[in-house]
């Protein structure tokens, strides 16, 4: 496993997959006609607003969360629950596919690492 340290953020991560939403996080400018293009819209979660892409059935949610990683999207990792990460591995082990993608970790604040899965 490769590791990359860096003091920002990097844009485009999918942050969380539930159910078959998928959350993204952090996108930059020029990729928010394209994840428009792909059914994101912005929508209060929370005090907060957040990018979904609500998907119609599982085979759409992978579908959608191949072309995220084709387009260069970072999935969030994570030691409890199922992150980003676990659960784009998951589906894709179920549909019998092999993609190598990126996974962004925290230590901490400002703390963070990339791995290739």
């Amino acid at each position: 496993m490769s590791q990359l340290s860096q003091s920002r953020i990097p844009e485009n991560l999918v942050a969380n997959i539930v159910d078959k939403t998928i959350f993204l996080d952090n996108i930059s400018e020029n990729m928010i006609d394209t994840t428009k293009s792909m059914g994101a819209n912005e929508k209060a979660y929370g005090a907060k607003l957040v990018w979904l892409i609500e998907c119609a059935d599982s085979g759409e949610l992978v579908k959608k969360l191949i072309e995220l990683h084709q387009l260069g999207f970072i999935f969030k990792g994570g030691n409890s629950g199922y992150s980003a990460g676990d659960m784009f591995a998951l589906l894709l082990e179920k549909r019998g596919l092999s993609v190598k993608f990126k996974e962004i970790w925290s230590r901490g604040p400002g703390d963070w690492f990339i791995i290739e899965r």
